[in-house]
């Protein structure tokens, strides 16, 4: 496979990363898809809902990924209920509003990625609800509602296809199935990178 864009820092606290166009488009798709799932509601609507105390107990989500997305804070089944009710529509907003963002960036960057030092956990975080959406995505395959720990040698085999001539013959679903793993790679390179970066940096 073609060499993988990875972060490296740059003077002034940035870090770079060289954009290949179709990886760009890949993650921008996926994390647009992750942003519908999160369905979003407007800003500031639990915290009002929970000062006029006309906010509603929230129970964990059916979506097993959004149970990996929006995991319970407490271990207490009536603790986790009490504290999903005040806190979960924020934390929707702020996982889509970050995944936005990327979305924006990656869709007007067309050969390198410039990231601030102080944007660097904002993206660190993105990256890490899309391996997780891109996981539960990959452990459905297995046919497992709990995220499975992908084989690396697995996800690398799969992708491979992509970039082959058997790739015109896939079936729709394995066609896909490659995509999100190789969409997992990417993602993972970046982050992993791009936390080490900032690591060396400290």
């Amino acid at each position: 496979m073609s060499a993988w864009n990875l972060p490296e820092q740059t003077e002034g606290g940035k870090y770079r990363i060289p954009l290949r166009s179709d990886f760009a488009v890949l993650i921008s798709q996926l994390s647009v898809e992750l942003v519908h799932l999160l369905d979003a509601p407007v800003e500031g609507m639990d915290f009002l809902a929970a000062l006029s105390g006309g906010y509603e107990l929230k129970e964990p989500p059916a979506d097993p990924v959004l149970q990996q997305l929006l995991p319970d804070m407490s271990d207490d089944p009536i603790d986790a209920i009490e504290l999903r009710s005040f806190t979960e529509d924020t934390l929707r907003l702020l996982k889509s509003q970050r995944l936005q963002r990327i979305v924006g960036v990656l869709e007007n960057t067309p050969e390198e990625l410039i990231i601030n030092e102080d944007e660097a956990w904002d993206w660190l975080s993105a990256f890490n609800d899309m391996r997780l959406y891109l996981g539960m995505r990959l452990s459905q395959y297995q046919g497992s509602v709990e995220l499975v720990e992908p084989q690396w040698s697995k996800l690398e085999e799969k992708a491979e296809v992509l970039f082959s001539e058997e790739s015109v013959d896939l079936p729709q679903e394995q066609l896909q199935e490659s995509l999100i793993c190789l969409a997992y790679i990417v993602v993972s390179w970046w982050q992993d990178s791009l936390l080490q970066e900032v690591i060396n940096k400290q």
